[in-house]
């Protein structure tokens, strides 16, 4: 089935209101490869290994979030804003796919191993050793920022994972760093 073209998004959306199950399927239809491919995207990103069944977990949560409760969620799209729904799907995918991975435990958390930390060329493993206890020093949301800093992940990734402003994302790298100085002993 394929969605038709001369619906807008705007009818799309009105029709999956009306618990429509042809505009739900088209919806899905329609918007189902980007959120597979945002998906795959965010589990890139963050180093999570990826399986077709995760995938279609995730998908298939996503848009039992965006219909439930008479599409509560579908409905908190802004046509006047200018934003487009495919973005505005994008963002919903991005914090979904967080919010499932918090759940399942699968995101960093404070007893993160260091695995990860080869790519960034640490001489050996007691200087692996000692960032990992110096690290372990460090506060919760400064952990998991320089976590996230090394495993490359972007400050505005960050700043929603963590549910705070890009800024203070930023602040918190550099209290971080001057922390782990601190505690290293460099000055």
């Amino acid at each position: 089935m394929k969605c038709p073209d001369n619906n807008s998004d705007q009818d799309l959306i009105d029709a999956c209101i009306k618990n429509s199950s042809h505009a739900m399927k088209g919806f899905i239809i329609k918007y189902g490869t980007q959120i597979d491919k945002k998906i795959k995207n965010i589990l890139n990103q963050l180093n999570v290994p990826i399986s077709k069944d995760k995938i279609d977990m995730m998908r298939n949560e996503i848009f039992l979030h965006l219909f439930e409760n008479q599409c509560k969620t579908l409905k908190k799209f802004d046509f006047t804003r200018k934003t487009s729904l495919a973005a505005w799907i994008n963002s919903v995918t991005y914090n979904k796919v967080i919010d499932i991975l918090r759940r399942r435990n699968i995101l960093i958390d404070s007893h993160d191993k260091l695995e990860n930390l080869e790519d960034h060329n640490l001489q050996n493993l007691n200087d692996k050793i000692m960032l990992q206890q110096a690290i372990h020093k460090l506060d919760l949301q400064e952990q998991l920022t320089i976590k996230y800093y090394l495993r490359d992940i972007a400050p505005d990734d960050i700043a929603r994972m963590l549910q705070v402003s890009v800024n203070y994302v930023y602040n918190l790298k550099s209290k971080a760093i001057k922390n782990l100085q601190a505690i290293i002993g460099i000055s």
